[in-house]
This record gives C-alpha cells, structure tokens and sequence, in this order.
C-alpha cells in the first residue's frame, strides 16, 4: 500500500481479458484494501521476472520470488497502474452478503461486482 510495489507476481494467468484488479487481504485484515488497474502482464522466466522487479519495483526479494515460482517454468508479472487505496476497507461479506467469498488467489469479478466496490470506495475515499 505504501505505492512501492508496481508488479504483482503469480504463478499463472488467465487467458480472459482483465484490465482491473481489486486486492483482498488475508488475515489477519480480511478486507478488500484497494484496486488497480492492469498495464501489462509480463510471461517469463524467473530471471526475466526478477529483473522486472527490480526495474519497476517488485517489492519482493529475489529469494522470495523464486520459491514462490518453484517448479514452474515461467511465471507471470502483472504491472500496475494507478492504485487506488480504499480509505475504509471493507469484507466482501459487509458488500455482498454470506454469499460471496474471498478465492485462494484470484477470482473474476461480475460487473455488478465491481462496480459495488468502486462505489464503495468513492463513497468513503
């Protein structure tokens, strides 16, 4: 959140089209925190995603970076843009009811879920 971190990095990446992201924070916050929009998403190695880190801030170290990417060939970086950061962050269950629940890494978003957290975070920004 400090705005250091420009790169968020995964194992893989889908195939669909994706020009937002929103983070959850696991515990111990358990809120949605903030959202980002997606500039690039980089395929490569774990050499070539560590000099990416380097080169726009990964906020990551390089011991880090490789353990999570072990066993795979390649790995993802998903380049930000602009990060908005929720003044109030809040659980998906406070917007969306018992009915939703946070993934394990990423899950797509309806419109109507999306637009209910941007609304959200406008509201309290």
């Amino acid at each position: 959140m400090s705005g250091e971190k420009r790169v968020e990095f995964r194992r893989s990446w889908t195939s669909h089209p994706v020009t937002q992201i929103v983070f959850y924070s696991t515990a111990p916050v358990q809120r949605i925190v903030a959202t980002a929009q997606i500039m690039k998403v980089h395929v490569g190695t774990k050499t070539k995603l560590w000099a990416l880190a380097q080169e726009l801030g990964g906020g990551i170290s390089r011991r880090k970076l490789f353990k999570y990417l072990e066993g795979k060939n390649t790995g993802v970086a998903i380049e930000l843009g602009d990060v908005n950061i929720i003044a109030k962050p809040t659980t998906p269950i406070d917007l969306f009811g018992d009915e939703f629940r946070p993934p394990q890494s990423f899950r797509y978003l309806t419109d109507d879920e999306f637009l209910t957290i941007i609304t959200h975070a406008e509201e309290i920004s």
